[in-house]
């Protein structure tokens, strides 16, 4: 917000009149030590932010750089966990498809001894009938 002073003028319209500049001593009067006071504190603030930015930045810089190799480590360790992942669910097929073989096998011994022990309850009663028969 500017306030502007404004005229009154004796007519019955009011005039704008624009604000007279003032120079840096109207405004405010400083003596030549309170200057050059004013002038090292400025001196020191520059110095002290190039100081905290020659830290500052190489420091982020360095951290930057340290982040990027952790994610790169990070994305190398990802893809081979995503190797590791897909040998690991190829061996379980592997393994799934082995089991089921088996269990064929076993099925398959199972029905050949139960024929077989069938096979000689048969004989078994058919010997035993002769012999009482005789």
């Amino acid at each position: 917000m500017v306030i502007v002073p404004v005229q009154k003028t004796t007519d019955a319209s009011r005039v704008l009149q624009t604000p007279r500049r003032h120079s840096v001593s109207e405004v405010m009067p400083m003596d030549f030590d309170a200057l050059m006071q004013a002038r090292r504190q400025i001196d020191q603030w520059t110095r002290d932010g190039q100081d905290i930015l020659s830290t500052v930045i190489p420091s982020l810089f360095q951290e930057c750089e340290g982040l990027r190799r952790r994610a790169e480590s990070a994305e190398a360790h990802s893809a081979r966990l995503g190797l590791e992942i897909e040998d690991l669910q190829s061996e379980i097929t592997r393994l799934r498809a082995e089991i089921d073989r088996q269990k064929l096998e076993a099925s398959a011994a199972v029905d050949t001894v139960d024929k077989g022990l069938s096979e000689i309850g048969r004989i078994t009663t058919e010997v035993l009938l002769k012999l009482k028969g005789r």
